[in-house]
Order: C-alpha cells, then structure tokens, then sequence
C-alpha cells in the first residue's frame, strides 16, 4: 500500500500526489490529511479514478486517514484523456485568475499552473497582456512553467507584450511569438481555455 502524508500541504498538493500515485498503477493508497477540504477533493478525484474511499477521522478530528482501494482499471480512461487534451491551448491573458483581490488571483493562479502538470496535457500554453509576467527571470511561476514545457506542451509568450512591458530580455521560459503565430494557434485548437 502507497501512503501519502499530504499534512500542512495546500491545495492542490494533495490531490496532484494522490493524482500520480493513481497513475503510477497503486491499487490501494492512504493518504493522510489535517484537512477537511483535503477530505472532499480527494473523495472526488477517488470517485472520478474509479477507487473506493473510505475516512477514519482521528478522537479529535484533525487528522484524518483516508483509504482508497481500486474499484476497476482506469489507466485507459487516463491515457485516452490525455490523448484527448491534445488539441487543448490555455491563453493566459493576465497574471492573476479572476476580478476583485489580486492576492488570491494570484494564488490560484499559482494552484492552476501546479494543477496543470496534472491534467490531459494541452498543445499550448499562450501568455498574453501582463500574463507574460508570469514567464520573465524572477517570477515564482517560471518553475511550475519549465515543468509543464518539459511535458512537451508548447509555451508561447507575446513578443508585443513583453516589448510594451520592458521585459523582453528577462523572458526565462517559452519563446518569443507573435499575432500571427498565436491568431493562427488558436484558431486550429479543438479548444481554448481562458480565464
């Protein structure tokens, strides 16, 4: 049995390790959590994995130890999703997620790239307006990025948009793209995801 002691992670930690342990073919897996939403997400992504779960919640419930036992083979259902994520290009047109508090816009815009490494893979990640921000020397998403590229998804970074923010020369992942290159990107996508 694979045991994961996922303690004091943040979301989506936990559920990107139990994620991989799944996919690494662990038929049965512990994971051990001091977090309630911790709890839910991984239920959800047993449920989804065709595994069985079941919580044990420790005399004072703040640690919980949550047993996933495999229903039935889901290693296809995993790859055909992958192979289906292909076609897929995320545009990134802002460096955080959502309107109203920047701080947590860019927190979950942190979690989105971390999760990213985790799901079908798509063709393309496009980073436009002061979404290439995220890209240049010195941001703390520039690893999470080189990750997702090692994964051979292609980075494309907005030339226009690094020249308008002084930043071309700081650019750390990805290469440089134009309108042409991303217009024509986008419009043989099967889907593009934004935010």
């Amino acid at each position: 049995m694979k045991e994961l002691n996922v303690v004091g992670l943040a979301c989506p930690q936990p559920v990107i390790l139990t994620k991989r342990a799944i996919e690494d073919g662990e038929t049965e897996i512990l994971v051990i959590t001091d977090s309630t939403v911790t709890v839910e997400n991984i239920k959800r992504l047993a449920e989804k994995m065709h595994f069985h779960a079941e919580v044990e919640a420790d005399a004072e419930g703040t640690e919980f130890r949550i047993h996933l036992t495999h229903k039935e083979a889901s290693t296809s259902k995993v790859n055909s999703a992958r192979e289906a994520g292909k076609r897929v290009i995320f545009l990134v047109p802002s460096n955080v997620i959502g309107r109203g508090d920047d701080k947590l816009g860019e927190v979950l815009l942190k979690a989105f790239l971390k999760t990213l490494l985790d799901v079908p893979t798509p063709q393309k990640v496009i980073f436009l307006n002061t979404g290439v921000k995220l890209t240049v020397a010195g941001a703390s998403t520039v690893e999470a990025i080189k990750e997702i590229e090692a994964g051979g998804v292609e980075i494309l970074v907005c030339g226009t948009c690094l020249d308008f923010f002084g930043i071309k020369d700081k650019l750390a992942v990805g290469r440089v793209s134009n309108f042409f290159e991303i217009t024509e990107s986008l419009m043989e996508a099967d889907k593009v995801i934004s935010f």
